[in-house]
């Protein structure tokens, strides 16, 4: 939908609010590649500690330096990660997990970009809707 950052829109038809009560109430967007050797990559480790809900747009080719980064930031290893490929596409594929093993579960899918990757708690309530998705459409029938 023209005028919808790929972020909502990926996040969104993936069943994860980027904000959630209780869960989220900071998002960040940053760019996990760079087009040139000498861009200065985000601060990592400052991002780390800094939202709740970080959004990384075209990061899967860097994950592994992503996630280390993160970690060595402070970020929990069990912090829920989500990765997008294919965001709002016929073809989109959601995979879960977490920081100490996203990376792992990108490889044997062969994940790739285009792919949003969201890091937080609010990954966790997708899980929840999906849930009372199908339980609303067991009632229904």
């Amino acid at each position: 939908m023209p005028g919808i950052t790929s972020a909502l829109g990926a996040a969104a038809s993936s069943g994860i609010p980027l904000t959630h009560r209780g869960s989220s109430a900071s998002v960040a967007f940053v760019t996990g590649s760079r087009c040139h050797d000498n861009e200065v990559p985000p601060r990592w480790d400052l991002l780390a500690e800094a939202v709740e809900t970080l959004v990384v747009y075209m990061g899967v080719s860097e994950l592994g330096t992503i996630r280390g980064a993160l970690l060595a930031g402070g970020k929990p290893p069990e912090t829920p990660v989500a990765l997008i490929e294919r965001g709002t596409t016929e073809k989109q594929r959601v995979v879960t997990g977490t920081l100490a093993n996203i990376h792992k579960l990108a490889e044997a899918i062969k994940l790739s970009n285009p792919a949003l990757i969201v890091i937080g708690e609010a990954v966790r309530v997708r899980e929840r809707l999906l849930q009372l998705k199908a339980e609303a459409e067991e009632r229904i029938g």
